[in-house]
């Protein structure tokens, strides 16, 4: 009996779903009176021919946090932040939808200004993957955006057939429990023959803002007039947070300002 026992608590460690377990309970116990959280919430995008579940939804307020749990074991995730770039931003940019009575729904993509703040990176180096790999936080990423995508779909069919008006941020979240670092590089200390840099600083950090350009396709409307507007206009923000830290960030989560001068990009 003890040998079964052991051997069904290596195979539910073995999988991720408790990772998800323990975040809803940590969540539900924030007590907030606007927040709901969807658990494995099914999406299908017919045009990437995909599909999956999403982990967690948690809903408060105007935010819909779109969340991809990973539990890497003795997992530890650095960031490259070049040490003359400006270190802490609040800034990230992110999907809305807005739905108004006797008015079509509508969406788009902003900079919005979110606390709490963090280091933002476009470059993430992970144990055990190569330079044959495809990124390993890109393809998280990429999977979170398009199930993201799936479920504005989804919430504007609602609104639109049931006519009540809302206003609604999209935040694609990816919780890990591998330890997250900030490297501070300095460029012209990297050895450009062996591509290797011999002294570097490290900083442990809660949460770090993932931006680059993430998805194949330009946002609607968009006409750039060159390479460099194309990729900045595929740019998406997604937040890599690590569990421990997860219910303190959302506690602390509160939008401070939108992009659009002070207005809100609906109106």
């Amino acid at each position: 009996m003890a040998d079964r026992n052991e051997e069904l608590n290596k195979l539910i460690n073995a999988s991720g779903f408790l990772l998800q377990l323990a975040l809803e309970n940590e969540i539900n116990h924030l007590k907030k009176s606007d927040l709901s959280v969807t658990r494995e919430h099914p999406w299908k995008s017919s045009i990437a021919d995909k599909d999956g579940f999403i982990d967690l939804i948690v809903s408060t307020g105007m935010m819909r946090f779109v969340i991809e749990c990973k539990r890497p074991r003795d997992g530890v995730w650095v960031f490259l932040v070049q040490n003359n770039a400006q270190n802490i931003i609040e800034k990230s940019r992110s999907l809305w939808s807005s739905s108004k009575i006797n008015a079509p729904s509508t969406s788009g993509i902003n900079d919005f200004y979110f606390t709490p703040n963090s280091y933002e990176s476009d470059v993430c180096i992970i144990r055990g993957q190569n330079d044959q790999d495809k990124p390993l936080l890109e393809r998280i990423a990429s999977q979170v955006l398009l199930s993201q995508d799936c479920l504005i779909i989804e919430e504007l069919g609602f609104v639109e057939r049931h006519r009540f008006p809302t206003q609604l941020i999209y935040v694609p979240v990816i919780v890990t429990a591998a330890k997250l670092f900030i490297c501070k590089v300095d460029p012209s200390k990297i050895d450009i023959n062996s591509g290797t840099l011999s002294d570097a600083t490290f900083e442990e950090v809660p949460l770090v803002r993932f931006r680059k350009s993430l998805v194949s396709d330009l946002s609607i409307g968009a006409d750039p007039f060159d390479l460099h507007g194309s990729n900045r206009d595929r740019e998406r923000t997604v937040f890599v947070i690590n569990s421990n830290h997860f219910a303190a960030v959302l506690n602390q989560w509160r939008i401070d300002a939108f992009s659009n001068n002070g207005r809100p990009p609906w109106d």
